[in-house]
């Protein structure tokens, strides 16, 4: 496993970071609060559409704020944006590597299945791909274990009599709660492990009864804080709780069968690879991907049925608890998508830490349906492990390969250290001057259409996670006004013209005048200016 995570790891070094839109807002926030410019990590400042020339701060919701929690101590001693990110993502993806293959000891795996996940697992694709571009799921994939093999301890000595500390208990708890900062649906992981403990210690109620209230009560904490937080600061407890609206379909039973297979392995980055690929896309349906691991989901759960009816493999305490894990955790997730199925993600990654979890108990039910069944099973379960599990992992060490071929040689990045091809794909600090050179601080604003490029940019600025994947519809109603004389520099893409976005963008600003358009030099960007002029109706 060393060996493995060294290899990422150094091969990785001289690349810059990348991140996604959602993830670069919430870093935005981090950014802002180190400078001094908003009130709190969680925080994002702007210039106020009622009044670009005063500024206001939202509250975060719609992510939890793990991300800038664990940045924030880097970046606060002097690491740009990107290398306190890499930091993250480095130490997430060693200590999780290791985390897994504890789990995994804990199961009667034969040597080579454990020699060969412990080199597959720095190379986890959902894991490894995130030192090319950043996602909060490196964190889940960190925490998760821990979280498992803490439980599991707590389960063991309570059944050996062992009298744990009471205060192990409520770290335990408290733990647990945690994960809902780190992700909110890393809290479906956490609350099955949870109901594991609370059965086992069912029986022994007496002995055990109050530390198992503590470790509950430990794990309601940061949940209710956070929750409470979210509702004080920004009107609703979550993203979730904001968009409830409950519509059962028959459909969603098509990811809560197909995501466990497609997450086990990372099946679901490489599936959505070959079906969702940009100019190679057979659907934009977001089942896509689902629809193609129904089969696989299918044959997992006929393994998992095994698995409990064969008391061998069912009498081991982690195969009850990795099968509890991901019972709960679907059972949880089909709930939020039938509650809020706007606000419903339907990715396999969030299911993620829990089929990781059972990919042990996955291979020992398997082992045990291959000595016993025909040729016809063991065909379909040779089948399944090859698509869903072996070709993902190998995917996972050939996907770094590629992604290293694809960085260019010589890339500079701005002062964020993030890589941002459509502003620059070879020179991004020189494309930056070009920009900067005209703007002044205390009379300009910029407006910026995603949060990677708004890093690299000082000064008061408006801008979305990524304004490419808000529809018209959500921009006709938006109006911007000031009560005193700004200069607007807007960056805008030239599809957005040919998209109707560009024109309703700029006619959004309520008196400004003519639009001054230029082509930037090295960049996929174009420099709209305009004066906007005070609004009568505003106090100045």
């Amino acid at each position: 496993m060393c060996v493995s995570a060294c290899v990422v790891l150094l091969a990785t070094v001289s690349v810059p970071q990348g991140a996604g839109g959602d993830q670069a807002l919430q870093l935005r926030a981090m950014q802002q609060f180190v400078a001094g410019l908003s009130p709190s990590l969680n925080q994002l400042t702007a210039p106020a559409a009622a009044d670009l020339s005063r500024d206001g701060a939202s509250w975060i919701i719609w992510w939890p704020p793990g991300i800038q929690i664990l940045t924030y101590p880097f970046h606060a001693l002097g690491l740009s944006v990107a290398q306190s990110v890499r930091v993250v993502v480095a130490l997430s993806l060693v200590l999780g590597s290791w985390g897994w293959l504890r789990w995994m000891r804990l199961f009667a795996l034969p040597p080579g299945v454990r020699l060969a996940m412990a080199a597959a697992l720095p190379m986890f694709h959902l894991a490894s791909a995130t030192l090319f571009f950043f996602d909060s799921d490196v964190l889940s994939f960190a925490v998760a274990p821990w979280l498992l093999l803490a439980v599991h301890g707590l389960a063991i000595s309570t059944i050996a009599g062992r009298r744990t500390p009471a205060i192990w208990w409520l770290a335990t708890g408290v733990a647990l709660g945690a994960s809902y900062v780190v992700k909110y649906s890393l809290l479906f992981l956490a609350l099955g492990a949870l109901a594991f403990l609370v059965i086992v210690t069912g029986p022994r109620w007496r002995t055990a009864g109050v530390r198992v209230a503590l470790t509950v009560a430990g794990c309601m904490a940061p949940v209710m804080l956070l929750s409470a937080l979210n509702a004080r600061f920004g009107g609703t407890l979550n993203s979730a709780a904001a968009s409830l609206h409950p519509s059962p379909h028959w459909q969603l039973l098509v990811p809560l069968v197909a995501n466990p297979a497609l997450a086990s392995a990372d099946a679901n980055s490489l599936y959505r690879y070959l079906f969702m690929h940009p100019g190679r896309a057979l659907t934009d349906d977001e089942l896509g991907p689902a629809y193609a691991g129904f089969a696989g989901g299918l044959v997992m759960w006929w393994v998992m049925i095994h698995a409990v009816r064969t008391p061998t493999i069912w009498g081991e305490m982690p195969v009850r608890l990795a099968t509890t894990v991901l019972v709960v955790t679907l059972v949880l997730m089909g709930t939020v998508w039938t509650l809020a199925v706007s606000a419903a993600d339907f990715d396999a990654r969030h299911v993620a830490p829990a089929s990781l979890a059972v990919l042990p108990v996955l291979f020992l039910s398997g082992r045990d349906l291959w000595q016993h069944r025909g040729s016809t099973s063991r065909a379909v379960l040779g089948a399944a492990a090859t698509i869903f599990v072996v070709i993902p992992f190998l995917y996972g060490a050939v996907a770094v390969a590629g992604k290293l071929g694809r960085v260019p040689s010589g890339y500079r990045t701005g002062p964020s250290g993030f890589n941002n091809p459509i502003l620059s794909e070879r020179d991004l600090a020189g494309v930056e001057q070009r920009i900067l050179a005209r703007f002044a601080p205390r009379t300009d604003v910029w407006w910026i259409p995603d949060a990677v490029t708004a890093a690299d940019f000082p000064g008061r600025a408006m801008t979305a996670a990524n304004m490419d994947f808000v529809p018209l519809e959500r921009l006709r109603g938006v109006r911007y006004q000031s009560s005193k004389r700004l200069r607007i520099t807007a960056l805008m893409p030239p599809k957005f013209e040919a998209e109707a976005k560009g024109p309703m963008i700029r006619g959004a600003f309520i008196g400004a005048g003519d639009w001054q358009r230029e082509t930037v030099p090295g960049s996929k960007y174009d420099a709209w200016t305009t004066v906007i002029e005070p609004t009568s109706a505003l106090p100045p």
